[in-house]
């Protein structure tokens, strides 16, 4: 995918799920810095009307949790999912 791509990705995130995402994008050094920017303020945007987060929210997720089958995936698992998804693609660009 590029960086549009990305982009549109990431508005179609839940609220709270972009807002995990603009976290987790902020560790992710091997993200190209435009890369980061750019998602990052789309991300901010998309969670800007999310409630506070829990301590559920912030707790860790292990990778076998991430990968369970569920009815509705999580804003854990769509933030995870999102940032792998954007550091596979930038990799690749590099």
């Amino acid at each position: 995918m590029t960086l549009s791509q990305h982009y549109h990705a990431a508005q179609s995130l839940s609220p709270k799920a972009a807002r995990l995402a603009a976290r987790l994008l902020d560790g992710a050094p091997d993200i190209p810095f435009e890369w980061r920017l750019s998602l990052r303020m789309a991300l901010l945007e998309r969670g800007r009307t999310a409630a506070s987060f829990t301590t559920t929210d912030l707790a860790p997720i292990s990778s076998d949790e991430v990968d369970s089958p569920r009815a509705e995936p999580r804003p854990q698992d769509q933030a995870r999912r999102f940032v792998l998804a954007v550091q596979g693609d930038s990799s690749s660009q590099g």
